[in-house]
């Protein structure tokens, strides 16, 4: 997911970086949102729809099926 946020961040001319770690997520972030993506190996439907829902507005309308 973090490199498919990228790359699409890359499309968009905004920038996307990590900031901080905690136990179980990563926060990232994405312009001039932050994002906070679960370090797990599968992330589950709800939450995956949920980021990529949240960066629509810096993304551009379902930038995932780009």
């Amino acid at each position: 997911m973090i490199r498919r946020i990228g790359a699409a961040a890359r499309r968009a001319g905004v920038e996307w970086r990590f900031v901080r770690e905690g136990r179980e997520h990563e926060l990232w972030q994405c312009g001039p949102s932050s994002v906070a993506v679960p370090r797990h190996r599968e992330i589950g439907e709800k939450t995956a729809r949920r980021i990529m829902t949240d960066l629509e507005p810096i993304l551009g309308t379902r930038w995932w099926q780009g």
